[in-house]
């Protein structure tokens, strides 16, 4: 219970939370839970009825620009509040059912300690280390590509001066400065694209 007077700051899980189940409800429609277990009109006639959410959750949290590290914290807080249910998991093109069972509240959630925040701020936090990972490797490669630019324009200046002077025996020494200076950039390149894939 916080002190009188003191503001309680929500983390911003809860938002994303009320959110998302806010827009679930929208999307529901209350039909049979488990309208493929009946055969007969008379078992399906008892069967249960919710309000029931079908869809793909992933497109949900793209359309409501929810980052993606998100959504297990999100539907965890959800079921842990006994706020959905799920009848039946998604995958590919098919989609995934959600029985809604009731509202979150604020005070619910709460109570959870801020379940899932941690985690995905590490996962942002990790994501945006790696951004910037990429965003150096990239700054490095242009930094060596204007290196063998500045080279490759030296050697052949050095080319053409020999050549008037008739010294061909300088010819085979600017060839070995050309090559040695594209192979480093493409060692460069090489591993700036491994690291790529490994953050992938």
């Amino acid at each position: 219970m916080p002190e009188e007077g003191k503001k309680v700051v929500t983390p911003a899980l809860w938002t994303h939370v009320a959110k998302v189940y806010t827009t679930m409800e929208a999307e529901a429609e209350v039909e049979l839970l488990y309208p493929e277990v009946g055969e007969s009109e008379e078992e399906l006639a008892v069967q249960e009825k919710g309000l029931v959410y079908t869809g793909h959750l992933t497109a949900l949290f793209q359309e409501l620009k929810i980052p993606n590290p998100y959504y297990t914290s999100v539907m965890n807080c959800l079921k842990k509040m006994a706020c959905v249910e799920q009848i039946r998991r998604g995958g590919g093109t098919g989609m995934s059912r959600w029985h809604l069972l009731q509202r979150p509240t604020e005070e619910g959630f709460l109570k959870l300690g801020g379940t899932g925040q941690k985690s995905a701020s590490r996962h942002i936090g990790r994501n945006a280390a790696n951004d910037q990972r990429v965003r150096d490797m990239n700054k490095r490669i242009t930094r060596l590509e204007e290196d063998v630019k500045v080279l490759t324009e030296a050697v052949i200046e050095m080319r053409s001066g020999h050549a008037q002077d008739g010294n061909p025996s300088a010819e085979p020494q600017a060839n070995e400065v050309a090559e040695l200076a594209q192979a480093d950039a493409g060692e460069s390149v090489h591993a700036h694209d491994g690291g790529v894939q490994h953050i992938d």
